[in-house]
């Protein structure tokens, strides 16, 4: 499979979901099954550099949407999930199968305490992927909850526990 993973840059910007590519773009398994390619749409910086890689995420995803198979978004709540549900759109609208995953630890409180025509806009989006993967049990029951007959699939957070071994001597 050839799939374009979007989020975070691996290199310019922290946090958990910036770990979670860079551990997918590493693992020798997920890379000999499938052709990853990674483009960044967020970096940590200001507000021109965050509209640039958002700019050039949709350019991409328009220009070179016939290179894959599946794209894969990675989000996390607030202007992350915005900035996000313009390109799950900008990808349906090019007929790509497309994941989200959602990373946001208050995605539930996001979600509940927007106004009405931001969850109607949140969740007509969600509607178009084709997978939302989310990473635990507890969102998986809030999804489904939430959004009934969505397409919600867990996907737990692996880490290179090896990474953060300390050596004994």
């Amino acid at each position: 499979m050839r799939i374009l993973i979007i989020g975070p840059s691996i290199k310019r910007s922290k946090g958990g979901t910036a770990t979670v590519i860079s551990e997918h773009m590493a693992n020798p398994i997920i890379n000999k099954l499938n052709q990853l390619t990674c483009l960044e749409s967020h970096v940590d910086g200001n507000k021109f550099e965050k509209v640039y890689y958002l700019l050039n995420c949709i350019f991409h995803i328009l220009i070179y949407h016939r290179r894959y198979d599946i794209v894969h978004i990675h989000a996390n709540s607030d202007i992350s999930l915005y900035r996000k549900t313009v390109l799950v759109r900008v990808s349906k609208w090019v007929n790509k199968k497309t994941f989200i995953q959602i990373h946001g630890h208050d995605f539930d409180s996001f979600y509940q305490n927007n106004k009405p025509w931001l969850k109607r806009y949140i969740k007509e989006t969600l509607y178009k992927c084709d997978k939302v993967i989310v990473l635990s049990e507890y969102w998986k029951l809030f999804f489904d909850k939430e959004f009934n007959n969505l397409p919600v699939e867990i996907l737990y957070n692996g880490l290179d526990v090896k990474a953060y071994e300390v050596s004994r001597r």
